[in-house]
């Protein structure tokens, strides 16, 4: 009988309970998609990463991501996660594996300086839907708790994915984006809508000389 075995991992950091969390189950080849998901809502992180034999020549690992609620089809910290894991299981060395997701077979590189180990993903391929029109982008804002003039007239709203969409919302104010106040329920049922599971609030608005 197989034994899975769970991390809880802090992806872009090197200090523990920082950066961002992601559960990783290691061996979990015996684990069907229910277990799967009952082991996500347990640990109850954003993703967990389930890392999977292959099951075809062109690739050397399989991994499924799931969210307390859902599977997904891809993850970055997730990804950065579960190959973090597997570097430090195996001892690899630097390399580049090629792993199967969700959305097809892509390359993941590992490096290694001493002791550190370094994970660098290749995302799928890039592509923005039109700008949304007005009536979807105001139902958007008012979920968010802005106002159309809150936009960035230079960020039109769209959707951008590399394989998991999100709505990108491009805001004026570094005060606005840090006091947001989201009406979670009502941007679910948008996201019904829109077809994209999740909203990117961001601002170029940034005290720091250089950040563009």
């Amino acid at each position: 009988m197989k034994t899975y075995r769970i991390y809880q991992i802090d992806a872009f950091t090197r200090q523990r309970f920082q950066g961002n969390p992601a559960g990783v189950v290691a061996n979990a080849g015996g684990l069907t998609a229910d277990q799967m998901q009952a082991l996500s809502r347990e640990l109850n992180n954003a993703e967990t990463a389930f890392i999977l034999p292959a099951d075809g020549p062109d690739h050397e690992v399989k991994i499924r991501f799931f969210t307390p609620k859902t599977e997904v089809p891809t993850c970055g910290h997730a990804t950065v996660s579960a190959h973090f894991v597997r570097a430090l299981e195996k001892d690899l060395p630097p390399c580049r594996v090629m792993q199967k997701i969700g959305i097809g077979v892509l390359p993941v590189d590992i490096e290694r300086n001493g002791a550190h180990i370094r994970i660098v993903m290749t995302q799928g391929t890039p592509e923005v839907s039109p700008v949304l029109d007005r009536d979807l982008t105001g139902q958007i804002l008012e979920g968010l708790g802005l106002r159309p003039n809150d936009l960035d007239p230079d960020c039109p709203v769209q959707i951008a994915s590399t394989g998991h969409s999100k709505v990108m919302i491009g805001i004026r104010s570094r005060d606005r984006l840090d006091g947001l106040e989201p009406d979670f329920f009502r941007l679910a049922r948008l996201s019904r809508t829109t077809g994209s599971n999740g909203y990117f609030v961001f601002t170029l608005d940034d005290p720091d000389p250089g950040i563009l």
